[in-house]
């Protein structure tokens, strides 16, 4: 009977080992993360993203707004309805080469603008 308990006691001993080293992982390997984190995030930090298009979708998924070079290579900004028509443009006219603003309805219809046609 005293092997059992000896054994038994034994037992209790390495389940007590394992829970104190249970517990120190507990404690040591979130402030590990948390240390490797801050230190990777500055190393992630850009100070500039080369992209073709960037694209801005609100919280459904639709497209509400784009920034990118059109087919001459000139810069484009574009906002969009919620349907996903064209709000306003705002580009490098081809027309006459300076910059132009053109502004649409809710159905995305035009309705007036200054500085030539960015549409084409």
């Amino acid at each position: 009977m005293s092997e059992n308990l000896a054994k038994f006691e034994e037992r209790i001993a390495k389940l007590e080992s394992s829970g104190c080293r249970l517990k120190l992982s507990l404690i040591l390997i979130p402030l590990m993360a948390f240390s490797l984190g801050a230190a990777f995030s500055d190393a992630l930090k850009a100070k500039s993203v080369t992209t073709e298009k960037l694209v801005i979708v609100d919280d459904t998924g639709k497209t509400r707004a784009a920034l990118f070079a059109n087919s001459k290579g000139n810069p484009n900004l574009e906002l969009y309805n919620a349907d996903g028509s064209l709000l306003l443009n705002l580009a490098k006219s081809d027309d006459n080469g300076i910059g132009c603003i053109q502004f649409f309805d809710q159905e995305g219809k035009f309705k007036g603008g200054n500085g030539g046609n960015a549409l084409k």
